[in-house]
């Protein structure tokens, strides 16, 4: 297969060929054929009116975007309302140096706009941008000295960790481990930003677990909850409420479990 795709590569025309032929096909394929096939009627409209216009797009040149024109722009609740939560936080309390487990990439990098950055991961990504280190490491072995952390976040990660998803190594008990793991780094009074799926308890193999709301903070011994909020099933932002109140109930439609974001500090 690599030496096929060497081989398309080293020909621009058929390289060219074969990507505008991915593009075009793309949006008719299962479960969106019926619906791509009516919304390429509307972008052949607008193509010709756009040659008419005097648009010079050839047609090796196209690139459809067929599902993209809504009323209203769709995003992600859990890592839109994550990141703008941790975000908020971590600015208020301006460590010099912060480090994030694994969290989505974006949300670290932008974070060294005004504090330097550590990022670990088991897979760490190729990123060269100022303020930002990134590091190889496991949740369950971070690279850092017992209680030598002021400020830690781990978005959506501690779900996985176990399960093999990302090439980590099977174990039974790999939340409760990284968990442990989290809170022997962090220092007196350091903070951790911590968010996981809460709802009915249960292990999806080889994607995720889902956490009691009210008994996840107990996995991070020596530290205390300082505070909590959540995403709900129907993507809304909750904030000022308790975790032992938050009963997540799953639902004929949309999510089956919400996201509990919780502020940790180590006592």
């Amino acid at each position: 297969m690599r030496g096929i795709k060497a081989w398309v590569k080293s020909r621009p025309w058929l390289k060219r060929m074969c990507l505008w032929l991915m593009r075009v096909s793309t949006p008719l394929a299962p479960p969106h054929t019926l619906a791509g096939i009516h919304r390429y009627w509307r972008f052949f409209v607008d193509y010709r009116h756009f040659v008419r216009l005097g648009g010079n797009a050839r047609l090796l040149d196209w690139y459809p975007c067929l599902f993209d024109n809504t009323d209203k722009t769709d995003f992600d609740a859990h890592y839109l309302y994550q990141a703008a939560w941790a975000s908020n936080r971590i600015f208020a309390h301006r460590p010099e140096t912060h480090i994030d487990v694994a969290s989505e990439v974006s949300f670290a990098a932008q974070l060294s706009a005004f504090c330097k950055v550590i990022f670990v991961d088991i897979r760490p990504p190729q990123v060269s941008l100022d303020g930002f280190e990134v590091r190889s490491g496991l949740i369950t072995a971070l690279p850092f000295e017992n209680s030598s952390i002021v400020s830690l976040s781990c978005l959506h990660v501690i779900e996985h960790v176990g399960l093999g998803r990302y090439g980590d190594p099977l174990q039974v008990d790999g939340p409760q481990l990284a968990c442990a793991e989290i809170a022997r780094v962090l220092g007196p009074g350091g903070q951790a930003y911590i968010s996981v799926p809460i709802g009915r308890p249960r292990i999806g193999f080889n994607g995720l677990y889902v956490f009691e709301a009210d008994k996840f903070p107990e996995l991070f011994p020596g530290c205390r909850l300082k505070e909590f909020a959540m995403v709900d099933t129907d993507g809304s932002f909750v904030t000022g409420e308790k975790p032992e109140r938050m009963m997540i109930r799953e639902r004929d439609t949309g999510m089956d479990f919400g996201l509990g974001i919780y502020l940790m500090e180590k006592m």
